[in-house]
């Protein structure tokens, strides 16, 4: 029915987390976990997870400034039920959360629809309500890559989101769902930097600004522009017919488990 989606780059703790949750959802609903590591170096993903069958673990091989979408792609081609659920790795989905999305599906309530969700933030032990995330949401694999999937011009800068929704939303109709999601990293302060890169004022954050990454590969010395890389991409979105000859996955990869 269902398969779970996550990226990872060196936090442990949460992929940990993240699996533990996911061990507690109903097997019937939800068939496999698919975790990509984003080229982490100091703490890879293989490190962490404990082979289980219905694991798999992907592994990009270079580690590419803010490639998260690129990553989303990759585990998106190896999706082998109707369903993709994707969530960073700082969510939890609670039980209850995949039982009401599996009903909606199940009645067929709304037609060509995709699903988001409520979500709420984890701060200083307490829960506080927070903006509904966009890039929580689960739709169908057919009906995600109509779209073509994320745009891969955008890695390097966090704008790849909008992009794709604007080309979903365009053939599909989003749901909103009253059931809740839970970020567990809440109360983030953070500023934009050249390029639209955001930095987070987090000491416990390991993922850093480009520029403060002495192990980036890529985009240290050059940040692609956002305001640039809009102008290249936007014809895209309204012309569908090429939306299937996007080239995705430009990165080194291999399939650990």
């Amino acid at each position: 029915m269902i398969t779970l989606v996550t990226t990872y780059y060196n936090e442990p703790e949460y992929l940990q987390k993240y699996i533990e949750a996911f061990n507690q959802h109903n097997k019937s609903l939800v068939k496999r976990l698919i975790v990509v590591d984003d080229g982490s170096q100091k703490l890879p993903a293989k490190d962490v997870i404990i082979n289980q069958d219905n694991i798999s673990l992907f592994v990009v091989d270079e580690d590419l400034g803010f490639n998260s979408h690129g990553a989303r792609n990759l585990a998106a081609k190896y999706v082998e039920t109707d369903w993709i659920f994707f969530a960073d790795i700082d969510i939890h989905i609670p039980p209850n959360t995949i039982n009401d999305l599996v009903k909606n599906i199940f009645n067929n309530k709304f037609t060509n629809t995709y699903y988001s969700f409520i979500g709420h933030s984890y701060i200083e032990g307490s829960i506080k309500n927070k903006k509904q995330s966009r890039n929580v949401f689960c739709i169908k694999q057919k009906d995600f890559w109509k779209s073509g999937g994320y745009d891969e011009e955008y890695v390097g800068i966090h704008h790849g989101d909008v992009h794709l929704f604007k080309k979903i939303d365009s053939y599909m109709n989003l749901k909103i769902l009253d059931s809740c999601v839970y970020y567990r990293r809440g109360g983030r302060k953070f500023v934009y930097k050249r390029g639209g890169i955001t930095e987070y004022d987090d000491e416990k954050m390991i993922i850093l600004h480009p520029e403060n990454r002495p192990e980036m590969k890529h985009y240290t010395s050059s940040v692609p522009n956002v305001n640039e890389i809009n102008v290249l991409v936007k014809d895209r979105i309204n012309h569908p017919e090429i939306w299937k000859d996007m080239k995705v996955c430009n990165f080194k990869w291999y399939q650990e488990f």
